[in-house]
């Protein structure tokens, strides 16, 4: 099979190994759908490579079908098509026995901080890790289970309110989908004018260019209603302008979600606005298996769809001309394919 390593910024190699051989517990799957992630840009053009040390074999976006399973499958069976659940908590520290194991003290995750991801022709996992999809779910798109569970975690308990996603990306867009189907307002805002327009038609309410000066009032315009205000603020891009804007202009008793890893972590909170407001600021980083399920389910049901998520399919072996386009076009999801 091969394997693809990104041993340093701009610089794949690709070599031919053997397949992996499973143990008791674990599938063999070939992989067949491969999303390339924000986070496996960073590394790619010499960023965040504290969180993404190099060399590393990328990909927590994958899944395929089933080959061999050594074992008590459960319900998975040899043949299936399965997403791969990409984190590895150890279930011993304090939160896996707290039920919080998205919070794992040692966790692990496929494609990070030198755990192989998926890469590759064929992968093992364990078998607790797969999530079996519908059999007509189509191969190549199982890469947007996962970010579609970062967009779920981050926007899923919102409903009936008016939302603000700054920065529609691939998982703004995501959010943006499953926002709708549970009656929120949106207001998309985004230096890209594309992703704006895509974020128009697929539902947002209203588009705003997060580099035009007037965009409060435009907003403000909008909302039409002092009872009218922004409830929560989703940041998938994070600086100190935003961040301060954000503060800002989210209503009082609102709340705050950054999901980001940011470039710089020197930022400064008023937190005397933060108390006079009562506002709620958190961060985000993994998520349950649960949530996975979940998110697998509102794909195969359609309330999440491809269409202005998935900008491109690439061949896994054409890994550097996806990264280049994934870069140079500022793409949403591109996908790579076996």
């Amino acid at each position: 099979m091969i394997r693809i390593t990104l041993m340093e910024p701009e610089k794949f190699v690709i070599d031919e190994v053997p397949d992996p051989e499973i143990e008791p517990g674990e599938a063999l799957i070939r992989v067949k759908s491969n999303g390339i992630c924000g986070g496996d840009v960073a590394p790619y053009v010499g960023k965040k490579l504290d969180i993404f040390p190099l060399p590393s074999v990328l990909g927590h976006e994958f899944g395929g079908i089933v080959e061999d399973i050594k074992g008590n499958a459960g319900e998975v069976r040899i043949g299936d098509k399965v997403a791969v659940y990409p984190a590895l908590p150890c279930g011993n520290c304090y939160y896996c026995t707290r039920g919080m194991g998205f919070a794992c003290n040692n966790m692990r995750f496929y494609g990070v901080g030198g755990t192989d991801g998926g890469f590759a022709e064929m992968f093992k996992a364990p078998i607790d890790n797969c999530v079996v999809l519908d059999k007509e779910f189509e191969l190549t798109n199982i890469g947007i289970i996962e970010p579609a569970t970062v967009a779920l975690k981050a926007i899923g308990e919102f409903v009936n309110s008016t939302l603000a996603i700054y920065g529609v990306g691939s998982i703004g867009m995501l959010m943006i989908q499953i926002a709708k189907s549970n009656n929120n307002k949106i207001v998309a805002i985004d230096i890209d004018q594309k992703h704006l327009e895509t974020a128009r038609l697929i539902g947002a309410d209203l588009v705003v260019d997060a580099n035009d000066a007037s965009k409060n009032a435009i907003i403000r315009k909008y909302l039409d209603s002092e009872r009218d205000e922004i409830d929560a603020i989703i940041l998938t891009v994070c600086s100190q302008e935003v961040l301060d804007w954000a503060i800002n202009n989210v209503r009082k008793v609102g709340t705050i979600k950054n999901i980001t890893v940011m470039d710089s972590v020197g930022l400064s909170v008023n937190f005397n606005q933060v108390w006079t407001k009562q506002l709620t600021i958190s961060g985000q980083d993994c998520y349950t298996q649960e949530q996975f399920r979940k998110a697998a389910r509102l794909v195969e049901e359609g309330i999440i769809k491809k269409e202005g998520v998935i900008t491109k399919y690439f061949p896994l072996a054409e890994v550097e001309e996806a990264f280049k386009y994934r870069v140079n076009e500022n793409a949403l999801k591109v996908i790579l394919t076996g």
